[in-house]
């Protein structure tokens, strides 16, 4: 299993990253938060497509993800650091998502064939249910904890300084354009 796990981990730096196809380089960070929460929440790509924002919850100690098993209608709860939630928050300002809205506005079969075209360019042998089942152990089980939380501490790609950056000039454009419109 380990070999699947570095196999998901390579996916997830070469989206984020880019790889080669032809002459172009193909970058994709919502297909690769996708699949991290494809492995961390054992859910096919269809249900992890339909993830909204609000599913999420501050905690006391940590975020809690609430989810839904279809098929028997329970609900589960999957706990991820506190620290998770910065993250969210700033790829829902990015990525303009709602608080309601879900979070990857994608086709699962866009999905599906992005995956597999980076699998069969790289020539592994890993596959949309390896990436399912690559945290073998049970919800909120220690082992499964960090597992999550090192799946996770590989989204962070943007550094704090860039989007405090980023942030800040968003804000003060919006702030000159609001004082153009009430006094000019």
């Amino acid at each position: 299993m380990e070999n699947k796990i570095e196999q998901l981990k390579s996916l997830v730096q070469l989206l984020q990253s880019g790889y080669y196809v032809g002459r172009h380089t193909q970058k994709n960070e919502r297909l690769a938060f996708l699949l991290i929460f494809v492995a961390i929440t054992k859910r096919s790509i269809p249900q992890v497509v339909i993830i909204r924002r609000d599913q999420f919850l501050a905690g006391r100690y940590d975020c809690i993800f609430r989810g839904f098993f279809p098929r028997n209608k329970r609900v589960y709860r999957i706990h991820l650091p506190m620290s998770f939630l910065g993250y969210l928050d700033d790829y829902c300002f990015r990525y303009r998502v709602p608080s309601n809205g879900c979070l990857f506005s994608m086709n699962p079969e866009y999905v599906g064939n992005r995956v597999r075209e980076l699998v069969k360019l790289q020539r592994w042998d890993i596959s949309i249910g390896d990436i399912q089942k690559a945290i073998p152990y049970a919800y909120n089980s220690e082992e499964y904890k960090a597992m999550a939380y090192e799946l996770l501490d590989m989204l962070w790609a943007i550094p704090c300084s860039e989007q405090y950056i980023c942030t800040t000039a968003i804000q003060i454009c919006s702030s000159i354009q609001e004082f153009e419109r009430r006094y000019l």
